[in-house]
């Protein structure tokens, strides 16, 4: 996914601050953001998750796989930052099959490896009984069952989004965390940073 320029610049701090955010299509929330349809082009991020801070700084690994998103800025009241992005197709609990289709030839083959791995691995059986911590954990899943240069890719995704060294940092790919702009596959929302809130 890559934004044009002009949705990059269209969007100013003072725009988002006029805007009355509850009149915008609410498109849903997790644990630290909610996101709004801004246009048919853009979506708006309230929010205050560290992992859209890291990929806002251009931290992330570049690759079509992960969102682009930029800071438009930091309501103090609020204490959120808000955040703009392009407006995604987004996957649908029992439609598995449905957006895979909705894919590019190259995104259905990284779908299936992903889709595979998240069904043999059941990464919700982590447990502090296994002597690692969470990136460790996943880090050694992904080594062990995902192809060697998605494997890299996903490692770097996630040691990116360790921001605090406390290795307590997962992959969470339910099919509401998934989209795709024109076909490419974008894991937007599929990384979580706990820091010291859980073990």
């Amino acid at each position: 996914m890559r934004m044009g320029a002009q949705t990059m610049t269209a969007i100013t701090p003072q725009d988002v601050k006029n805007l009355d955010i509850e009149d915008l299509t609410y498109l849903g929330s997790g644990s630290w953001t909610s996101a709004f349809k801004f246009d048919e082009e853009t979506a708006i991020l309230r929010s205050n998750c560290k992992v859209k801070a890291a990929i806002s700084q251009g931290l992330f690994p570049k690759s079509p796989l992960f969102p682009e998103i930029e800071k438009v800025f930091y309501d103090e009241e609020e204490a959120q930052t808000y955040y703009i992005m392009d407006f995604l197709e987004i996957g649908k609990y029992g439609e598995e099959d449905e957006f895979r289709e909705e894919l590019n030839k190259e995104s259905k083959k990284v779908w299936d490896h992903l889709v595979k791995f998240n069904k043999d691995f059941k990464p919700n059986y982590y447990s502090v009984k296994d002597k690692m911590t969470r990136l460790e954990y996943w880090i050694k899943a992904f080594t062990e069952m995902l192809s060697k240069t998605l494997n890299k890719l996903m490692i770097s995704a996630l040691r990116t989004c360790d921001t605090e060294k406390t290795g307590n940092v997962a992959l969470d790919m339910p099919m509401h965390n998934v989209g795709h702009k024109n076909g490419q596959l974008v894991l937007f929302d599929c990384f979580a940073n706990f820091g010291d809130s859980c073990i």
